[in-house]
């Protein structure tokens, strides 16, 4: 089951279960309320055994205008999508967050790494190397930004795969298995989860407390989700005295650019203001 498809032009923002609590809706419609648009932004649940069937429709609708992707169809919408609208970053990246409406195609871009660059900026503590904890879209979109606009961070990823471990390394990403994870934490100033643990489950964490209890130097925990907005791993970062960030600030300026692509506003700072009234 999918939620229903409205018979009027709508954005939209696609996920499993962004009804139980995504930001977008609220963030954009403050936004398409005060410039007296006549459309609005719905969550639209869409169930992972018909995912590519379901998204396809959506994608199809003459009424759809764009919106956001979440975690996991990021990479399932990249797919779906003619390659020749991907933006290079989406190409690159094998995934999006971000679809709009130009001259009735729809495009697919992602922010994902913008957004978390942008959010450096809030960091109190020097760093220098970067440890990214899993490779899906979210973390593919933040390593290739760093590499890019960051060229004297050591930028490493972790992932469970020992096949995946084998094709980053082909092209020249510095990847480590899970195994090592207590090593690498204590090894790298600033720990990033891209991984869905700990997302909507205040439960589970990809990194134990016994990890971060031994660890003899300060770092920066951030998770790059903000449901909730204390996951398990940042309280637990918390308790012993780290930096930690949640994914609100990112979640915010990924809204921004999204809402400019998607409207054509290049007004960032008007629209940023607008909906963190």
């Amino acid at each position: 089951m999918m939620s229903k498809i409205p018979k009027k032009n709508f954005y939209a923002i696609i996920g499993v279960n962004p009804s139980k609590g995504a930001r977008s809706p609220l963030l954009w419609n403050k936004y398409l309320k005060k410039e007296k648009k006549e459309i609005k932004m719905i969550p639209l649940d869409v169930e992972i055994k018909e995912c590519q069937k379901s998204i396809k429709k959506i994608l199809q609708n003459k009424n759809f205008y764009g919106g956001a992707v979440a975690v996991p169809y990021k990479e399932v919408v990249a797919k779906l999508l003619n390659q020749e609208n991907l933006s290079l970053s989406a190409k690159e990246i094998g995934a999006v967050n971000c679809i709009f409406r130009k001259k009735d195609q729809i495009f697919g871009e992602n922010t994902d790494g913008l957004a978390f660059l942008e959010t450096l900026n809030l960091f109190k503590s020097d760093y220098k190397k970067i440890l990214i904890l899993g490779f899906g879209g979210a973390g593919k979109a933040i390593y290739f930004t760093l590499k890019k606009n960051i060229k004297d961070k050591n930028i490493s990823v972790v992932l469970r795969s020992k096949k995946k471990i084998i094709e980053m390394k082909k092209r020249n990403i510095k990847c480590y298995h899970w195994k090592r994870l207590d090593f690498l934490i204590s090894t790298h100033d600033v720990i990033v989860n891209c991984t869905s643990v700990g997302y909507l489950d205040e439960k589970k964490t990809p990194v134990l407390e016994k990890t971060i209890k031994k660890l003899k130097k300060k770092k920066i925990f951030y998770d790059i989700v903000y449901q909730p907005l204390e996951t398990k791993l940042l309280k637990i970062a918390k308790k012993y005295n780290h930096e930690i960030f949640n994914g609100l600030n990112m979640n915010v300026l990924q809204a921004c650019i999204a809402i400019s692509m998607a409207t054509g506003d290049k007004n960032l700072y008007k629209i940023q203001k607008i909906i963190s009234e």
